[in-house]
């Protein structure tokens, strides 16, 4: 369905100088995927420069054991999706050309109306009832992987308030900032919405790979199977609105009932499949 504003995923619609030569389709793809890719490789070369500086700086961020704490931990993880997920994408649209007002009709940013509030709680809710299914669903052939997160999450109930407030702020709108915002739109430019939310889904889902699962080959393919699935639901709603703060919030929305559970049940299953 063809976004109902101007901005988000229907990009091409913008008002705006249009490419002097159109890139060809695997050109498209390569790029936005290695956007995709690049967004997870500087993310964790945003944590060890962060971590490193810290240390420098005096702050005891590593423990005895080799670890990071668990309430640094969370911050070194916002302050390097920003750094590179954020830095990422601006500098993207910087090369470009979009200035500040552009960007944002572009990726589609502005307050939420009455519409796409309900967007929000149709997708936040269409997101857990999809992720109870699929998960049911692909239990009958294999288990899933471990999600770190959920781990340290069941570990330290403690830090989960801090972690809610970082899945709010900092994980839903800056990785739905390069995986829909830059990745999906751009995407868009030249395909069909069903090939933007599809192939957007697949990086996104993918990604999660590289640090975010432990287990083995076949519970992090299953585990990618499903986020892939549930992914799909946020980039259907950014496709539909046209506005990058639905699946932003729905994004955040959606970890932070899992982390929620697993504050109150003690246990980290539940929050197994968080994005």
């Amino acid at each position: 369905m063809q976004a109902a504003n101007t901005g988000g995923a229907a990009g091409a619609d913008v008002d705006s100088d249009p490419p002097e030569e159109e890139p060809s389709g695997a050109r498209t793809v390569a790029v936005a995927s290695g956007i995709g890719i690049l967004g997870i490789v500087l993310l964790n070369v945003a944590a060890v420069v962060v971590v490193l500086g810290g240390e420098t700086a005096g702050f005891e961020l590593v423990e005895d054991g080799g670890g990071i704490a668990p309430l640094p931990g969370l911050a070194v993880n916002g302050v390097g999706q920003i750094l590179a997920f954020g830095g990422l994408a601006l500098g993207y649209l910087r090369y470009r050309g979009y200035d500040l007002a552009s960007a944002r009709a572009y990726l589609g940013v502005r307050l939420l109306s009455l519409r796409e509030l309900g967007a929000v709680v149709g997708g936040f809710v269409g997101m857990i009832v999809l992720l109870a299914v699929v998960s049911a669903i692909v239990s009958l052939f294999s288990s899933p992987a471990d999600n770190v997160a959920a781990q340290n999450a069941a570990e330290n109930p403690d830090a989960i308030p801090a972690m809610i407030v970082i899945m709010l702020l900092i994980v839903g709108p800056f990785e739905e900032l390069l995986y829909r915002g830059i990745v999906q739109t751009r995407l868009r430019e030249r395909f069909a919405p069903v090939v933007g939310i599809v192939t957007a889904s697949v990086v996104f889902a993918s990604v999660h790979a590289a640090g975010a699962l432990t287990g083995t080959a076949t519970e992090i393919l299953t585990t990618v199977a499903v986020l892939f699935v549930v992914s799909l639901v946020l980039g259907g709603l950014y496709e539909y609105t046209g506005n990058l703060v639905v699946p932003a919030v729905v994004h955040g929305l959606f970890n932070s009932f899992q982390l929620a559970g697993i504050y109150f049940t003690e246990s980290g299953t539940i929050g197994a499949l968080a994005l």
